[in-house]
């Protein structure tokens, strides 16, 4: 039995399918809302979470145009009521240079219509999820012991999740206390 993923379905450089799966944003979310909602059915929105990559550039993944494709899943997620969505904030290639990342950002801004704000954040997502007070959404990506504060203050998410800087590890613990 092959694995799917559904970022194969939602990225649109992966998915070449010419069925009801593939093509337009509406048909790429199909499978990936099939599943939610299968899941929800069984268990329960208040049970169910569920993390999105946008900006993923794993194994060749991409998307052209991320703010307005996965900003459309977020919408349809939303009535949904799910727990909550986890999103990895946008990180360029962590080999170029500051300059060369926000060369590519207002380019790719630019292209697609949208603002730079909405390629540097994940505003457009929370915006779409209802904003605070709506689906509760988690940040990951890029966070330290110093720096996770202002984006939950500001209510532009309401967590922020630790993954490679924080591994649950004693100072981590020690941190929270």
């Amino acid at each position: 039995m092959e694995r799917a993923d559904c970022s194969q379905f939602l990225h649109d450089n992966i998915n070449d399918r010419t069925d009801e799966y593939g093509g337009s944003i509406e048909n790429r979310c199909r499978f990936p809302l099939q599943i939610v909602r299968s899941v929800v059915d069984a268990i329960g929105a208040n049970r169910v979470g569920l993390r999105l990559a946008p900006f993923g550039l794993f194994q060749g993944t991409h998307d052209s145009n991320p703010v307005i494709h996965w900003s459309y899943l977020c919408r349809q997620l939303r009535p949904i009521n799910l727990a909550y969505v986890h999103i990895i904030e946008p990180r360029e290639d962590l080999f170029k240079s500051v300059e060369e990342k926000i060369q590519i950002i207002n380019e790719r801004a630019k292209n697609s219509g949208t603002s730079v704000e909405d390629w540097m954040s994940l505003k457009s997502f929370r915006r779409e999820l209802g904003g605070e007070g709506g689906t509760v959404l988690f940040s990951a990506g890029g966070y330290n012991f110093d720096n996770p504060f202002e984006i939950v203050e500001n209510g532009e998410v309401d967590a922020v999740v630790y993954g490679r800087y924080g591994s649950c590890g004693l100072r981590m613990m020690a941190y929270i206390l």
